[in-house]
């Protein structure tokens, strides 16, 4: 398994991934170029995919967020493995690559939200529970 910094030509493999997790949400294809153009025009995305024979089996980003008070923080978001990749130690070498990154942009914390389903990975990823997320959808 290889990555890759994410590419036009993975985005609809990378959609649909995301699609099978994170449903009901599925953009509409005439929306398409407009996200993608949109998504990328962040100057601190750094958007990672994992490619098994020439298919995306993973994706995850990170979004660097400079702090008032001085600093860079990194926040993992989008985090997905192909369920017939899942167990593979893929999901390890995603995250490692995405605190790599952390690093190497001199992130002092990173931070990820996620399901209660999903802390003993993350716990195994050395990330520790810290406070309560909470969020409110806008429509």
């Amino acid at each position: 398994i290889e990555h890759e910094i994410l590419d036009r030509r993975h985005y609809s493999q990378v959609i649909a991934l995301l699609h099978n997790y994170f449903r009901p949400y599925l953009p509409k294809d005439e929306d398409l170029n407009q996200i993608w153009d949109e998504y990328f025009a962040q100057p601190t995305l750094r958007a990672i995919v994992l490619i098994k024979h020439n298919q995306v089996v993973g994706f995850g980003s990170l979004l660097i967020e400079t702090k008032i008070r001085g600093g860079k923080m990194g926040h993992i978001e989008d985090v997905v493995i192909d369920q017939n990749c899942q167990g593979k130690g893929y999901g390890r070498k995603l995250i490692d690559i995405l605190i790599k990154t952390a690093e190497m942009e001199n992130c002092y914390k990173i931070s990820l939200q996620c399901k209660e389903n999903n802390v003993e990975f993350y716990e195994k990823c050395d990330f520790i529970q810290s406070g309560t997320a909470m969020q409110k959808f806008i429509d």
